[in-house]
């Protein structure tokens, strides 16, 4: 039960936070050629150090929160899986997840036992990124899989999580786990991680990211207005691809209640034109960019209004493991979970055009205040009425943007 001492504790919170401009830093290092990196950003000390906090006096926006904010349905129709796919992998998960799970009175995903696909309870199976049992080593992304599958189980409580583990965060490696979730028969896939747009980038597109009647969801990058990368063009891939949902970031600031007040584009948020990908034909063409637009949707992901997450690596024998993760990184697993509430993507739609199609003033928060740098047109890195591409089209407000055919 969320006290009206923990709401004000939460409020507190943030305001301290917003006071210190860099109370985050990046959780996977620096982008570099053929490789990706994630876009997760964790609150921290001044000394530079993740700030922690014990079970008793969490921050962060916890999953009813969000839920609450986001007048998101309790459950999803079905049993959908969501899969997760990150690099490495992380040992502690499943009971990172079950600490989370009890914490916040959801249900405790248990194994699965045979194909996820087949299980008739929502369950949690991790594989390699060829669908084998053999995990890889390392724990360098071990923050992507708290927080990936915590956010994706607190919103989506009865949907089967996959965790895809790429042996490496190599590009080949983790378009490849892609393939992989989908193969494995996911119905929304999270990417909270980004790699450099590049003239082959169609190709892979082709290869590795279309699946149809799959929502592919990523998060838009991290940095601002096309600063994504330094190498050879401006916007991250996958989000820049037609077939995935990009997700852009906000900060999220709630009534005394808990109800939703408003939000304000991140300035720490990705976007801008790709460079190769053509603009589907779903998408508005509202000048200067004659090809794909970045981002469709958005989702909180200043880490001064970040989410709660329990994760115990490397972290003082799993005591005092509770931390606040932002970026747009946040973005993916809580999208993917949207996706999963409003009902499964049809086998002839991709879900990157369903928003475009089904989303109405009623049922996406259309956000109207912010910037990510300067450009021209405005619209591409200031948030305005309608699309813009910090934040696409908006946050959720309920499922409804998100289902094939929207509410009557």
């Amino acid at each position: 039960v969320l006290t009206t001492a923990f709401l004000v504790a939460i409020v507190s919170f943030v305001s301290a936070a917003k006071a210190d401009a860099s109370a985050a830093a990046p959780a996977c290092g620096n982008i570099s050629p053929g490789a990706a990196t994630c876009d997760l950003e964790i609150l921290k000390y001044a000394n530079g150090t993740p700030r922690n906090f014990d079970a008793d006096a969490i921050a962060g926006f916890t999953p009813q929160q969000l839920a609450k904010a986001y007048n998101l349905p309790a459950v999803a129709p079905g049993l959908p899986i969501i899969a997760v796919v990150a690099a490495f992998g992380d040992p502690d998960i499943a009971s990172d997840l079950k600490t989370y799970s009890k914490k916040f009175g959801l249900p405790v995903l248990l194994k699965c036992h045979g194909p996820i696909a087949a299980s008739e309870v929502a369950c949690l199976l991790a594989v390699n990124g060829k669908g084998g049992k053999k995990l890889p080593s390392g724990t360098g992304w071990a923050p992507i899989y708290a927080l990936d599958a915590e956010l994706a189980h607190g919103l989506c409580p009865n949907c089967s999580l996959l965790l895809v583990e790429a042996k490496t965060n190599a590009q080949k490696d983790l378009y490849k786990a892609v393939n992989t979730a989908a193969a494995l028969g996911a119905n929304v896939i999270a990417l909270s991680w980004e790699a450099q747009e590049c003239a082959k980038e169609k190709k892979d597109d082709a290869t590795y990211f279309t699946h149809p009647g799959v929502a592919i969801v990523a998060s838009s990058g991290s940095g601002s207005y096309q600063s994504c990368s330094t190498f050879t063009s401006t916007l991250c891939f996958p989000a820049s691809s037609p077939h995935v949902t990009a997700v852009g970031g906000t900060s999220l600031f709630l009534k005394g209640d808990g109800t939703y007040d408003h939000e304000v584009a991140d300035l720490d948020d990705s976007n801008g034109c790709s460079g190769y990908e053509p603009k589907p034909n779903w998408q508005p063409d509202l000048g200067g960019c004659s090809r794909r637009t970045v981002a469709d949707v958005a989702f909180v992901a200043d880490p001064s209004t970040g989410v709660a997450v329990f994760n115990s690596v490397g972290c003082n024998k799993g005591k005092d493991c509770w931390f606040v993760y932002g970026g747009t990184a946040v973005g993916a697993p809580a999208i993917a979970a949207v996706y999963a509430l409003a009902g499964v993507v049809p086998g002839d739609k991709f879900g990157s055009e369903i928003p475009y199609e089904s989303g109405n003033a009623s049922n996406l928060h259309d956000i109207t205040s912010g910037s990510d740098g300067t450009c021209s047109p405005p619209y591409l890195c200031t948030a305005v009425p309608g699309y813009d591409g910090p934040s696409g089209l908006g946050t959720p407000n309920g499922a409804g943007a998100f289902a094939a055919t929207a509410p009557k």
